[in-house]
């Protein structure tokens, strides 16, 4: 999913406030405009594609009581990858 899709304001949204409020951490944009769930760790997991996606998930993780995001990890860049 991308920025121009989840904000500008994610933090007035009552499921996003539950679900963070809930399991902490919370969502973010990389320098590719695109979105991921960043855990209290600071690990980063990927999101759904799309908008309606994202949503059911975070619904899905609360009524499930288990944050669905952490079965999504993000690999971490070997370092020198970006240099």
């Amino acid at each position: 999913m991308q920025r121009s899709e989840y904000f500008p304001n994610p933090e007035e949204n009552p499921l996003i406030k539950a679900f963070c409020k809930k399991f902490g951490g919370g969502f973010g944009v990389n320098i590719f405009e695109s979105v991921h769930y960043e855990d209290k760790n600071k690990k980063l997991f990927y999101i759904p594609d799309t908008k309606m996606e994202f949503f059911d998930m975070v619904s899905q993780s609360l009524k499930q009581g288990r944050n669905l995001f952490l079965d999504r990890p993000i690999p971490k860049t070997p370092k020198g990858m970006l240099e």
